[in-house]
């Protein structure tokens, strides 16, 4: 009898080691398949420090899932300066050109000479109103304010003239007293003009 309960208790402590044994192959064989944890969180230890109590770093007790480490703190990107925009290069105007050209070609248009009205009547303003005193349709308000407006526009020409002729007195004698005789002219044509619109 005592040797059956002997028998039997060797029995059960053999199963009992052998279900043991089988646990803990299991359970070595689940934690084997994940990482291991870095050694930095393993070796973390709070810094000793004399009179100051500080939190001590605490390492889980647990393993993460196999793939699954702890992410590193993401370092801080250098500040990438703004690009400076790039000055606009100057805008140049191709229409201007043929809008040069075309106000020189009105211009010859405008103050064209014929044998009727040669460039010496051109040059002399002043003619006009000898002119008017004979024929009394150039003394109407509206022919006399289409008179100042090719006066001016010549003067104006003139002007353009005597900054192109350069430093040669000979070239810019005659543009001068041309000038000074439109001036006049331009003068006198407003006091007319003027007194028409008064009336």
């Amino acid at each position: 009898m005592a040797q059956r309960r002997t028998s039997r208790g060797r029995d059960i402590t053999l199963v009992l080691v052998a279900v043991l044994l089988a646990a803990l192959g299991l359970y070595r064989s689940t934690a084997n398949n994940a990482p291991p944890l870095p050694s930095a969180l393993l070796d973390a230890r709070p810094p000793d420090t004399a009179g100051s109590a500080k939190e001590s770093v605490r390492v889980p007790s647990y393993r993460l899932p196999r793939g699954e480490l702890p992410a590193a703190p993401a370092a801080p990107r250098p500040a990438v300066p703004a690009p400076q925009a790039r000055p606009a290069p100057p805008v140049f105007d191709l229409a201007s050109i043929a809008r040069a050209g075309a106000d020189e070609s009105k211009q010859e248009q405008r103050f064209r000479t014929n044998d009727r009205f040669t460039e010496d009547d051109l040059q002399h303003p002043e003619i006009y109103f000898s002119v008017a005193e004979r024929m009394a349709e150039l003394n109407r308000p509206e022919e006399r304010r289409d008179t100042l407006d090719f006066f001016l526009a010549y003067r104006d020409k003139l002007g353009h003239d005597l900054e192109t002729a350069g430093p040669s007195p000979d070239k810019r004698q005659p543009i001068l007293a041309a000038i000074e005789r439109y001036d006049s002219a331009i003068t006198r044509l407003r006091k007319l003009v003027t007194n028409d619109g008064a009336q």
